[in-house]
């Protein structure tokens, strides 16, 4: 009976832990194609950089009296030729490399020098040839004081041409040819900022709007004249007719 009354004992036990993974044993094959991969990759870099650094070089070299500018290509070793000056002094002591900034400035006064001869030939200038001269000029311009002695030239190029067309305009000696020429004058006068030429130009625009107002007042006089005339003529012919008509009254 006891026995009966006892309660029953349970027993639970906790299952034991897994036993770990045995961790993987790495690569060796893999191991060497990733320090491979970055081998590669830093080889590429360094190419890449020396590439750049070589494509910013500039060389000069002496070639039958005139001087070339050679260019470093974009490769760890080379170089091209980017133009030659002829009749450029060659520097007495040359480097083994340049920046842009050195070089250009020798480029940009060749092709200034070059469109002031063209101005000087005898004859009218080949306005056209000189305004492409210096436009290569701009093209070398380093700084903004170089760019800005190349747009002062063109300007006076523009201003030249206006000025010529002012003048051919104005020999026609009519009101059309005078206004034209204000015109191309007053555009021309933008162009410059040396008070001298601007007086002169304005000199130039009075005494062209003064011809147009002498023209104006003998236009009118001429017209004036010419209706004096027809009222002259008018009347006269009114008279022939009253005297033809009162001689016929006359002989009736």
């Amino acid at each position: 009976q006891a026995a009966a009354q006892k309660p029953d004992v349970s027993v639970s036990y906790e299952p034991a832990p897994a036993q770990a993974a045995a961790s993987k044993p790495s690569d060796p094959v893999d191991n060497t194609i990733k320090l491979a991969a970055a081998g590669i990759a830093f080889l590429i870099l360094l190419v890449i950089g020396a590439s750049t650094s070589n494509s910013f070089k500039y060389y000069l070299v002496e070639n039958q009296g005139a001087l070339e500018i050679w260019k470093g290509k974009f490769a760890p070793l080379g170089k091209k030729k980017v133009l030659a000056l002829p009749g450029v002094v060659v520097p007495e002591e040359l480097k083994d490399a340049y920046s842009s900034d050195e070089v250009y400035p020798l480029a940009f006064q060749y092709y200034i020098d070059k469109a002031d001869a063209l101005l000087e030939v005898p004859g009218i200038p080949d306005f056209e040839a000189i305004k492409k001269t210096l436009k290569t000029a701009l093209e070398y311009g380093s700084s903004s004081e170089l760019r800005d002695v190349a747009y002062q030239r063109l300007d006076n190029i523009d201003r030249l041409i206006l000025d010529y067309k002012a003048d051919v305009a104005a020999s026609r000696g009519t009101i059309e040819g005078l206004t034209a020429a204000i015109g191309f004058l007053k555009e021309a006068d933008k162009l410059t900022r040396d008070e001298v030429l601007e007086q002169r130009m304005a000199q130039k625009i009075a005494a062209h709007e003064t011809a147009i107002a002498a023209l104006e007042e003998q236009a009118e006089a001429e017209a004036e004249a010419a209706r004096l005339a027809e009222e002259a003529a008018a009347e006269e012919a009114a008279a022939q007719e009253a005297e033809a008509a009162a001689e016929a009254e006359t002989q009736d």
